[in-house]
């Protein structure tokens, strides 16, 4: 059984995947504890199309202050650029992949982080990043994210390790510093 008490069978056959919502994904991730103790942590697994890592970051906003959040990510979905701005978190560093200042037809995903970074005052940089670690300071405490999921709405099979330990987000915060990331 998993943390929702669902049963984890082996599917040899999936029928169409059922559309992504941040906000199921916020009131499912409510019904369990996100934010460990001090010192601990806590790992999850979400099924395919289960929740994404913006979320879960949700999810703690709604147990806990968020006095600031630092991020790396691929890039950042419009969606989920919103849900964070609804957050109202007063400092937010942002570590993107390249990818993400590209334009498209169809996909422009620089322009709205741009606009809400200079709305904001958040800081954003732009790297060659694949990593995906989310670093909360909280009223809770000091929250490090290490998962697989991306800043965006796709969410896949992921894993999450979520633990509170100011040492590990010291150190986290300082690697990313050093490789330029903010």
């Amino acid at each position: 059984m998993d943390i929702f008490g669902e049963t984890n069978a082996v599917k040899t056959h999936q029928e169409r995947t059922p559309r992504f919502s941040l906000i199921k994904a916020v009131a499912k991730l409510g019904t369990v504890e996100v934010v460990p103790p001090a010192g601990e942590s806590i790992r999850m697994i979400s099924p395919r199309g289960g929740w994404s890592s913006c979320a879960l970051v949700m999810a703690i906003a709604q147990k806990t202050d968020i006095r600031e959040l630092w991020a790396t990510s691929l890039r950042i979905g419009l969606k989920e650029l919103r849900a964070i701005e609804g957050l109202q978190i007063p400092k937010v560093h942002l570590c993107l992949g390249s990818i993400q200042r590209r334009t498209t037809k169809k996909y422009d995903y620089a322009s709205p982080l741009e606009e809400a970074a200079e709305r904001y005052g958040w800081s954003v940089h732009y790297a060659n990043n694949h990593s995906k670690v989310i670093l909360l300071d909280t009223s809770a405490g000091k929250i490090a994210i290490e998962t697989s999921s991306n800043l965006n709405e796709n969410p896949q099979i992921e894993q999450f390790c979520v633990t509170n330990s100011a040492e590990l987000l010291d150190w986290y915060i300082d690697e990313f510093k050093r490789l330029g990331c903010w």
